[in-house]
């Protein structure tokens, strides 16, 4: 795999956890956009992984989609492929623990 195919990969996988954190309250992507001072297609290139956010859009996107609980948002992710996959999730750290 090329660097620029697994750079590409990570935006992707870094807007789908974007969308997930902005859909937790029900909100549509104009919504933070418009919070935010942005034209409403900057969220959607964000989220779809056709542009990298900087820093600031991270700060400003969570702040004005009222981010919840990033772990119980982090949860229900792992729940939807399975409990049982989510449990075996955490074995290798509890191995790890003394």
């Amino acid at each position: 795999m090329s660097s620029s195919s697994s750079v590409q990969q990570a935006r992707e996988a870094l807007g789908k956890r974007l969308s997930e954190i902005r859909k937790e309250p029900g909100l549509t992507a104009r919504e933070p956009a418009s919070r935010a001072g942005w034209h409403e297609s900057k969220c959607s290139c964000i989220e779809n992984g056709r542009t990298p956010p900087s820093d600031g859009d991270l700060r400003v996107s969570a702040q004005h989609c009222a981010a919840t609980d990033p772990t119980a948002v982090e949860w229900r992710r792992m729940e939807r492929s399975g409990l049982r996959r989510a449990q075996e999730s955490v074995i290798p750290l509890w191995e790890r623990t003394r």
